[in-house]
């Protein structure tokens, strides 16, 4: 993401957002839908029945077993839309690595609904890879690889 900011990508933030429920919540919802949710019930691990697994368990997201990280990450990536433009200056990293850090602490008070507590609670690493890329000449120079 880092990379692709710095090389001018994502600077339309409707097509962005566009992008990413196109390539993260539709292939979700349909993976979550057609096959998370039939083997939870063909193999007996959730009672409530069909539809109601697929409210709870794969829209609310309150189960929806290995794709959990697809929802958190779609919210981390608008979380970097809306901090995008601090992301040209060292002062505005310093205050995205604020940000991330605050949401980081507080995460335990955000709810499980929609992966939102996940984003929260994961973002932090999302934001330091950003950092870091952004950095990655300065900081390469201090490596001894090679």
């Amino acid at each position: 993401y880092g990379y692709c900011v710095e090389a001018g990508k994502y600077q339309n933030n409707k097509f962005f957002l566009k992008s990413k429920v196109k390539r993260l919540l539709i292939p979700y919802f349909f993976c979550g839908s057609f096959y998370v949710a039939p083997i939870m019930q063909l193999l007996r691990i959730d009672t409530q029945g069909y539809w109601k697994y697929c409210v709870s368990g794969i829209i609310l997201s309150y189960n929806s077993r290995h794709l959990w990280y697809i929802f958190a990450l779609f919210w981390i990536f608008i979380l970097a839309m809306f901090v995008k433009p601090l992301l040209k200056s060292k002062k505005g990293l310093c205050i995205v690595l604020l940000i991330s850090l605050l949401i980081y602490q507080y995460a335990y008070v955000i709810p499980w609904t929609f992966q939102l507590q996940s984003a929260a609670s994961y973002q932090i690493y999302f934001f330091a890879g950003v950092i870091i890329n952004h950095l990655y000449d300065k900081i390469s120079v201090y490596s001894n690889v090679g």
